[in-house]
């Protein structure tokens, strides 16, 4: 990743594997002076080709990777990881709720907090910024671990004891978590409906349940639906 002639195609194979869609693969290759705007447009025409997340190991190696981006071309590609993240995000539910076990709300706080000064300083540009924002908002969505939240109490207080307006934002939106913790059923697994009904909703439907497993098993793998 910190190769300037081949950064753009690793990062694009990377993404690609991790939705398993290779059609991905040169969505970050670029000219050198590319505006924002341009790239805002570059991920809208990618749009339908993204698709549900498959190997989300390969999307947290994308997004540690920002910190070995080469100039000039590290704040760009920040920020179309970023973008892409985030669009991932909205593309659905299931996607949404595996990029909140990847642990990327902690770094992101850290890259928000101390991109505003916060000491050690970086440097990030406004739309990175707000592309930061946005992503860590919709994340918060879904909640986050108590690490997280403690550090988001802290960093409420400045070091002149007044209160940090953006901070509080973040702190606010994290607290009208909507969703509660769940499971993604994949491969082999099911949900039985009789053959009475009418057929369920072409928008999908919500599946929750409270599980308590008194005994592992030790010999063989079970099923539990």
């Amino acid at each position: 990743m910190s190769d300037r002639k081949t950064v753009e195609q690793v990062l694009g194979f990377l993404i690609s594997l991790g939705v398993h869609n290779f059609s991905l693969s040169g969505m970050f290759l670029c000219s050198e002076d590319v505006t924002y705007e341009q790239l805002d447009s570059q991920l809208r025409d990618s749009e339908p080709m993204l698709k549900f997340i498959r190997h989300p190991g390969a999307i947290r190696v994308a997004f540690s990777s920002m910190q070995h981006f080469p100039e000039p071309k590290a704040a760009r590609l920040r920020y179309s990881v970023l973008k892409f993240l985030e669009r991932l995000t909205s593309h659905s539910h299931r996607n949404h709720a595996i990029l909140t076990t990847l642990d990327l709300i902690g770094p992101l706080l850290d890259l928000y907090y101390f991109s505003a000064g916060g000491e050690p300083a970086i440097q990030m540009s406004k739309p990175e910024r707000q592309a930061v924002l946005r992503l860590l908002r919709r994340l918060l969505e879904l909640g986050s671990d108590t690490h997280v939240a403690r550090t988001m109490f802290r960093r409420a207080v400045n070091q002149d004891e007044t209160l940090n307006g953006e901070i509080l934002e973040l702190w606010r939106a994290g607290v009208k978590t909507r969703w509660p913790e769940h499971m993604s059923m994949e491969a082999s697994a099911a949900v039985s409906v009789p053959t009475k009904s009418r057929g369920l909703p072409s928008g999908g439907f919500t599946f929750m349940l409270w599980l308590r497993i008194e005994r592992l098993p030790t010999e063989h793998s079970q099923n539990l639906f």
